[in-house]
């Protein structure tokens, strides 16, 4: 049985940024140049936090570790967020950050979970900017980064009062390997539909949001399903694109459904059977 603690300090973490990047010689920072960057560093974050409660679950408690780097983060881990506290606008652009939870960590020992993820994030940064693979997030991250960035600066201040500051120059990232086409397929539920884009967006029950190109037929089947759990079946082009190929119910309230589409139900399963009838 854990107890409550207080609501845990915060972590700072200060970012420097300089180079040939829009906006950064007018000691501003672009939401077009940064804003992917700046969701990443969330996700990035988030993704080690949980990767560090895993193997916490594992040795300390006793309850299986499912591997770093799959499946959902942890719910401690989706509780932190990284706040931007102040932006200073001298040469060079300077972030100042709070990694802090938002609500009280349910673990008494997870309660610095935002100073470990923090000190994660800057070792492995330090080691992918080398061309030494780490962590895929935090490669992620940095290649979301725009490029002209000439320096960029990463400073810790953890709640032990300990400082760590890594400065990187430039960068080295390790080759991905080109992906090629393949199917994948995931059970979860329907969490939006865009009639214009063409595309339905998937909450996974293992993993990510998952986003996929349809056909006007698949949205609005979409629609129908979107109290149930289905089950997805897509093709990835190996780029980052994906191709919804069909998309079943697998629970929930059955959808209202005309009449000429149970017919036509009923005839595509009854169909290969009244054909060997006929003969």
């Amino acid at each position: 049985m854990h107890n409550s603690l207080s609501m845990p300090g915060e972590t700072k973490l200060t970012i420097v940024w300089d180079g040939l990047v829009p906006g950064l010689a007018d000691h501003r920072l672009s939401l077009a140049a940064f804003a992917q960057s700046l969701k990443e560093l969330v996700f990035t974050i988030r993704r080690i936090a949980s990767d560090l409660d895993r193997d916490f679950d594992r040795d300390a408690i006793g309850r299986p570790s499912f591997g770093g780097g799959v499946g959902r983060n942890t719910k401690e881990a989706s509780l932190l967020d990284v706040q931007i506290a102040a932006l200073s606008g001298s040469s060079p652009v300077t972030l100042e950050c709070t990694v802090v939870p938002m609500t009280q960590p349910p673990y008494p020992l997870l309660a610095n979970l935002g100073d470990r993820a923090v000190e994660r994030f800057l070792s492995d940064i330090e080691m992918e900017a080398n061309g030494k693979p780490t962590h895929f997030k935090v490669r992620q991250f940095m290649r979301s980064l725009p490029a002209g960035l000439a320096l960029q600066k990463y400073t810790a201040a953890l709640e032990s009062g300990e400082k760590r500051t890594i400065e990187i120059g430039a960068v080295r990232l390790v080759e991905e390997p080109r992906a090629l086409p393949h199917l994948i397929r995931f059970e979860g539920a329907v969490s939006a539909v865009a009639f214009e884009e063409m595309y339905i967006r998937f909450r996974a029950q293992e993993g990510d949001a998952v986003t996929c190109a349809a056909s006007a037929q698949q949205i609005d089947d979409a629609v129908n399903l979107r109290d149930a759990t289905v089950s997805v079946l897509a093709v990835n082009s190996g780029e980052g694109r994906m191709r919804l190929l069909r998309i079943v119910r697998i629970s929930g309230e059955p959808a209202m459904a005309s009449a000429a589409r149970r017919l036509e139900q009923i005839i595509a399963d009854w169909d290969p059977l009244l054909a060997i009838l006929a003969k």
